[in-house]
């Protein structure tokens, strides 16, 4: 498979797979390979696969696509070739085809031969500590060879920052270091800690495939010492083993790869089927020393590439916020003796609390707030969902009750374990009537010309959240709501707000606030906010309030 990777830019150091047939690079979230630079226009260019060959186009982009420094024409057509590198304006790429360096690996539980410690033991001639290499000039038994190595596996390695560039790199390292190396081979460990292989290379095709002692990788980790295992077939242990008796091991060199807190990470083997030209102590310390020099490309790599998954997290939730974010109003109704006032934050990137105000016939205006169960992306993509659904319902059923009814049978193939509790208002310019439905949501809180606080329905009023029983029917209580009292709808980010100790605002806290705030629907909300900010050690719910005054 071919693929695609980043010199520069946002995705630095990211390699690319292309799989499919066409791929559109540029700007906009559609894009297949999205570029979020300035310089890049919305849709820049596009690559196609067609008969076997790969071929960029320039889509008309403001600042151009390059290959080799020479702008393309608009939607002229450019074969690409292994090696070649084009820009979008000055976000360089290079095209990469398959490379035979590093063929895929199947189970890895059969890479790795079980054997006993003590047959391992028989067949090492010499091993080295690698802990504090950093100190260790004993290491250096030609100062010249061990010389000329690093400088090779530096300059091989440059400025690469993909795994998938360093490791082939290190490979090809070593054999121009060691002519009389066969194979190679570097496994790393996995998340869960699982030594999972990564790159191999064989001098001749007929040589591939490995064979390697879990013991011997086990032993180069966790003692974090290199290993040279010398004429490993004349040992009893090896007979009748495929990995020997087909590939006649004569010699292998196994050694830890370690992090900067020299912690391993992975292995690095190489062996020789030559038996005249077999590994000796000078090649493990030679080794032993590049095995340093690698370690730290190797975990820069990782790290990079850990770096650019979390940007492109980061990135994906920022543009699942903005999208979120248009699924709530863009302005607050303009209701004749109404005034209106609402806060929204959610916890992280993303969150499941929702509101809205849908105008409909004869002057009248639903308001909404709904907290879906849970947090983060799973919520977020309920709470859209929830809005496209209550918007409908609500145009299309008069009556609140019926309305809510309609939302819950249309929202009751959510998944198991996942509901939204709701409640809406419903307001007319020409009435001081106020209908309000409540699936299993706090009541909304009524503060009076006088400063007290009132619940609006009390909780024998809720019926069930929405999404738990399908047939759930809902109606509509009714309440006055008179000139300069204020109406408040929230969800229980505020009132659950927790301090050091586990202990939560309360209703209470919140129903004095409101007595003191005068009646004004933005100080009410910002007084609310501040309370429970100052209250909760931080925010672990969202925050959603909307308040309603009727002025006359």
């Amino acid at each position: 498979m071919a693929k695609l990777v980043a010199k520069n830019g946002p995705l630095q150091g990211r390699s690319i797979p292309l799989e499919g047939t066409e791929w559109t690079l540029g700007r906009q979230p559609d894009c297949s390979i999205v570029v979020d630079e300035l310089e890049v226009s919305r849709h820049h260019a596009r690559i196609t696969f067609r008969d076997g060959c790969y071929y960029l186009e320039d889509l008309e982009s403001s600042n151009h696509t390059y290959v080799d420094n020479v702008p393309l024409a608009p939607f002229e057509q450019r074969l690409l070739e292994h090696g070649d590198e084009f820009a979008l304006s000055t976000i360089r790429f290079q095209f990469l085809e398959d490379e035979p360096a590093g063929p895929a690996f199947g189970d890895p539980s059969e890479l790795f031969v079980e054997d006993t410690p003590d047959s391992v033991s028989s067949t090492i001639s010499s091993k080295l500590g690698l802990a504090g290499l950093s100190d260790s000039g004993k290491l250096i038994a030609s100062p010249a060879i061990t010389l000329e190595a690093m400088l090779e596996i530096s300059r091989a390695l440059g400025r690469a920052l993909s795994l998938d560039e360093v490791l082939p790199q290190v490979l090809n390292s070593l054999f121009r270091i060691f002519p009389q190396a066969d194979r190679g081979f570097i496994a790393l460990l996995d998340d869960d800690g699982s030594l999972i292989p990564r790159w191999s290379k064989t001098r001749r095709e007929e040589m591939a495939g490995f064979r390697v002692s879990r013991t011997i990788a086990r032993q180069v980790m966790e003692q974090k010492e290199a290993i040279l295992s010398v004429d490993a077939s004349s040992d009893q242990r090896f007979d009748g083993a495929e990995s020997i008796a087909n590939f006649r091991i004569r010699s292998v060199m196994c050694v830890p790869l370690l992090d900067i807190h020299e912690e391993p990470i992975g292995i690095l083997q190489i062996d020789t089927i030559d038996q005249r030209k077999r590994f000796q102590e000078t090649d493990l310390r030679v080794l032993a020393a590049i095995a340093t020099q690698a370690s730290i490309a190797i975990d820069n790599a990782r790290m990079h590439e850990q770096t650019l998954r979390q940007q492109a997290v980061e990135r994906d939730l920022e543009l699942a916020r903005e999208v979120q974010g248009s699924f709530l109003p863009e302005a607050r109704p303009e209701v004749p003796g109404f005034e209106f006032f609402d806060f929204y934050e959610p916890a992280n990137h993303v969150g499941g609390d929702y509101f809205d105000y849908i105008r409909l016939p004869d002057n009248r205006v639903a308001v909404v707030v709904a907290d879906v169960v849970g947090h983060g992306v799973a919520a977020a993509l309920l709470m859209a969902k929830l809005s496209a659904e209550f918007r409908y319902c609500v145009a299309t059923y008069p009556d609140p009750g019926e309305a809510i009814t309609a939302l819950n049978r249309r929202l009751s193939d959510i998944p198991a374990g996942r509901f939204i509790t709701l409640v809406m208002a419903m307001l007319r310019a020409d009435d001081d009537r106020v209908l309000v439905v409540n699936a299993g949501h706090m009541p909304p809180l009524v503060r009076s010309t006088d400063g007290s606080v009132r619940e609006a329905g009390g909780d024998e009023e809720a019926c069930y959240p929405v999404g738990i029983l399908e047939d759930s029917e809902y109606r509509a209580i009714s309440f006055s709501l008179e000139p300069g009292e204020l109406m408040l709808l929230f969800t229980d980010g505020v009132f659950e707000a927790s301090d050091d100790s586990g202990k939560i605002l309360g209703l209470e806290a919140m129903q004095e606030s409101m007595a003191r705030s005068g009646g004004n629907p933005e100080q009410t909300v910002l007084d609310l906010v501040e309370l429970a900010r100052r209250h909760a050690v931080e925010q672990e719910d969202d925050m959603c309030l909307v308040a309603v005054k009727r002025n006359a």
